[in-house]
């Protein structure tokens, strides 16, 4: 069982960046409400305390390796990778993309488990500019008489969608005359 582990642990390690940054921690605890970030991309920690609604950050653009040997979790306690949100847009420009999150590979033994959240959501892309209000659709129906090869006419009867602007009338009147209604 061991040997297994360390293999999982070796393999992972092949997974993360060339540049990872290592932090080695025998205890950490993390107050009520209290946000730890984590500096690199792989976090050791020998006893973790999570207090309620306590949380760990990584940050973005990597991905993540946390292993801890025991943890007391609190209730409502978040592990985030989360993306971050894009930049609302300016005049001329759309809003800018939400970052993507990134992967988080989590060894713990929990002694103690309230609830944990594990955040990996994408950022949310930025907000467009705010433009000029838009023109409504409407349904615009045309019947005319179209020639039906036997000497007589078959009524046609048909709906566009049309923008908000009022129809045109010499395009109307263009229509009518071409085919006999």
């Amino acid at each position: 069982m061991l040997k297994n582990d360390l293999l999982l642990f070796l393999a992972a390690l092949l997974l993360l960046p060339l540049s990872t940054q290592a932090q080695r921690i025998a205890k950490l605890e993390i107050g009520k409400k209290e946000t730890y970030t984590v500096a690199g991309n792989l976090l050791q920690v020998d006893t973790l305390i999570l207090h309620d609604k306590g949380m760990i950050r990584f940050a973005e653009g990597q991905q993540h390796l946390l292993e801890v040997q025991l943890a007391y979790i609190g209730e409502g306690c978040t592990i985030t990778a989360a993306g971050t949100n894009g930049k609302s847009g300016s005049l001329g420009r759309n809003g800018e993309d939400g970052t993507d999150a990134r992967s988080q590979r989590i060894k713990m033994i929990l002694v103690k488990l309230g609830s944990l959240t594990l955040d990996t959501r994408g950022g949310t892309g930025g907000d467009g500019y705010r433009g000029k209000k838009g023109r409504m659709w409407r349904e615009e129906t045309f019947t005319r008489q179209e020639p039906n090869g036997k000497g007589g006419y078959t009524t046609v009867t048909y709906t566009e969608m049309m923008d908000g602007t009022p129809a045109n009338p010499a395009l109307r009147q263009a229509l009518e005359e071409t085919v006999p209604m």
